[in-house]
């Protein structure tokens, strides 16, 4: 009798384990995430940082995708259904990350939120340390950030030399970084103790923009 108890209660174990296994797996999504990377520079490799470890918790190599043979850039994540997920699109580094049509200011976010197994195709044609030349501010740019957080796109030269603060010096050269200067952050060569930034401003602000800020005063 004893002997028979067991074996009911094992089997019962053995099922509710096995359903517990298969409910996790069905809440999982397969997405395959496709990237078609114009504008990378050659021996460049793409990858994508984001939310959670499904997305290597916004390191900026966190999920690296593999070079396919039509020159795309392809790879697997599984997700939580249901869960939304912002992630970038970057070649390794911050400074190298993919942008949109506003310039540096954010970067370029993607979001999915992900019922069934799915194929999500991005195309991105602009980088932050080769297209990042101007910060474009509007009044929806004001309103999305409660402000005016333009950490990112600035140009940045190590040394002093009072030449760099004149309108006509020519900084496309200089390397692109974000002003927190983090340990995430850092120019390439390290943070010297002194140095420039300068950061490029196309400024669009609108009446709207100038209600917002009179309101939060």
């Amino acid at each position: 009798m004893r002997r028979l108890i067991k074996q009911e209660f094992f089997l019962f174990l053995l099922l509710l384990f096995s359903g517990c296994s298969v409910f996790t797996r069905s809440t999982l999504k397969k997405v395959e995430m496709i990237v078609k990377a114009d504008g990378a520079p050659a021996g460049s490799r793409i990858y994508l940082a984001g939310d959670g470890d499904e997305f290597g918790n916004w390191k900026a190599d966190g999920v690296p995708l593999v070079r396919q043979p039509d020159g795309s850039w392809a790879g697997t994540v599984m997700l939580s259904a249901g869960k939304g997920y912002y992630f970038k699109v970057t070649r390794g580094h911050w400074w190298t990350e993919a942008i949109d049509e506003r310039g540096p200011q954010g970067g370029a976010y993607e979001f999915i939120r992900a019922s069934n197994d799915t194929t999500v195709k991005l195309e991105f044609s602009k980088w932050m340390d080769i297209d990042g030349g101007v910060t474009k501010l509007s009044a929806e740019d004001i309103l999305a950030y409660a402000g005016l957080g333009i950490q990112y796109g600035w140009r940045y030269h190590p040394g002093d030399d009072s030449a760099w603060s004149t309108e006509d010096c020519v900084d496309s050269s200089w390397e692109i970084v974000n002003s927190r200067l983090d340990k995430d952050n850092l120019p390439v060569e390290g943070w010297r103790g002194i140095g420039w930034f300068r950061l490029h401003l196309d400024v669009r602000l609108s009446v709207e923009a100038d209600r917002a800020h009179q309101q939060r005063s």
